[in-house]
């Protein structure tokens, strides 16, 4: 309970000089190896959310410096003897700390424990996953044993900053054996023991870069797993297999196409894009949908970008916002591919999601390729045929006025291009809508645009 209240009290302890801070670590530390379960559940992530609290508070990460030696022995000695719950809190707790090393080779010290467990949790993992499902007796009390899952994101964190492409390949390969063993027994029944492996497979591939993954030998397989994947009876493991998917894209590149047909993936994804499908899950197949199309422009996928087009929407708020912004931000650049695919209503929503966003890398992109839907007849025509030329235009010209003049090179002149279609398509409806919305700035902003007013 102490260390619960305290936990509550970071910004004060930081903020009240290091006498606090060292005898606050050290106190939580002594605990790391207390027997109480629930005590160590408590200590560790009270020192987590400690070491998150400085760049918080815009502190130098050197205030927790002093105390690196003593958190990273602790937690170096605490791995052989955690498990389950506890052990994930002190996977989190190590990740942490690891942006703390003084060095590359301490970083390396605070891993090597993790390291050496890697080898005795996995072949738990198999163990307990073969005794449970070889013995289907009700009196089966087996516990498939998962801590190999938190001890690689610890490993797998280490190799994004020092990549080794002998342990990513070998890593790699292992748990496409354990999702081939899953997929081939059909094991639809422990979600988390498919998405997991699915997860992990994503960070190892993301990890190397795309000349080194041409060597990797077991691409096929891979194709397999997540052609069934795509189709397990669960949101966050259709979720996790579509992130795969595009990762494989992005760093195997057309060699994907070689082991995942592009009809089975249609078929795949199609009943994943639909409004009632968890928005996580669409995010990660809007996603998925463009890496296909960056990698193979001349793919189909008209049918499946008319279905993200269905599905968007701008009357939403908070976290569920800041997902169907990125769903229009993909949206934006297939529609660009597949412009038959753009509904009335889906461009009305683009343009006011797109209103809303900050004005960073992403809106920028998706900006650009908004704006080259301009001179396309197509798009006039839907928009015509829906009578939502006003509203169109309306939202289109908010999302032009959030840029105020912070838009330059590409992005500039794509605004520059679609306004001049747009002003001599839409002369005097424009201009009723500027002249209705128009801040006080409207000609240092058209005059950004080289449009005369």
């Amino acid at each position: 309970m102490a260390a619960w209240a305290a936990q509550r009290m970071s910004i004060w302890i930081l903020t009240n000089g290091s006498a606090f801070v060292g005898r606050y670590v050290n106190a939580l530390l002594g605990n790391f190896t207390c027997e109480s379960k629930r005590v160590q559940a408590a200590c560790v992530p009270a020192l987590r959310m400690l070491i998150m609290t400085v760049p918080a508070l815009g502190l130098d990460a050197n205030v927790m410096a002093p105390y690196y030696s003593a958190i990273a022995e602790t937690v170096k000695n605490c791995v052989p003897h955690y498990h389950t719950t506890n052990l994930k809190l002190l996977c989190d707790l190590a990740i942490s700390v690891m942006y703390l090393a003084p060095s590359p080779i301490e970083q390396q010290q605070l891993v090597a424990p993790f390291h050496d467990a890697f080898a005795d949790k996995f072949a738990r993992l198999g163990q307990t996953f073969y005794a449970f499902y070889n013995d289907n007796g009700s009196n089966n009390q087996t516990v498939v044993e998962t801590d190999v899952f938190d001890i690689s994101r610890v490993l797998y964190k280490y190799l994004q900053d020092y990549p080794s492409a002998e342990m990513a390949f070998q890593h790699l390969g292992s748990w496409i054996d354990v999702l081939t063993t899953i997929a081939t027994g059909g094991h639809t029944d422990d979600p988390e023991l498919a998405e997991q492996p699915t997860r992990l497979c994503s960070i190892l591939i993301t990890a190397l870069p795309s000349n080194a993954l041409q060597a990797f030998s077991k691409l096929k397989e891979l194709g397999n797993v997540v052609t069934w994947l795509l189709q397990y009876p669960s949101s966050s493991v259709q979720g996790a297999a579509c992130a795969l998917l595009g990762d494989m894209i992005n760093g195997f590149g057309a060699q994907t196409f070689d082991v995942v047909s592009g009809d089975a993936l249609v078929t795949a994804l199609t009943p994943l894009i639909n409004p009632d499908t968890d928005l996580d899950v669409l995010v990660d197949a809007s996603r998925a949908v463009s890496a296909v199309v960056a990698a193979a422009p001349s793919a189909n996928l008209s049918g499946l970008v008319g279905s993200l087009a269905n599905c968007i929407r701008a009357d939403v708020f908070g976290s569920t916002r800041e997902g169907h912004c990125q769903l229009a931000f993909d949206l934006c650049g297939l529609l660009v591919v597949s412009p038959g695919a753009a509904t009335a209503k889906s461009l009305c929503n683009i343009a006011e999601l797109l209103y809303g966003s900050s004005n960073d890398y992403p809106k920028r992109e998706a900006t650009i390729s908004f704006c080259a839907l301009m001179p396309n007849p197509a798009i006039h025509n839907t928009l015509a045929q829906a009578g939502a030329v006003p509203t169109f235009l309306n939202m289109f010209m908010k999302m032009v006025f959030s840029w105020q003049k912070m838009s330059e090179g590409d992005c500039q002149r794509a605004i520059s291009a679609a306004l001049t279609v747009l002003m001599n398509g839409y002369n005097q409806q424009l201009w009723s809508v500027i002249q209705s919305n128009a801040p006080a700035y409207i000609q240092d902003i058209f005059g950004h645009y080289d449009i005369q007013v």
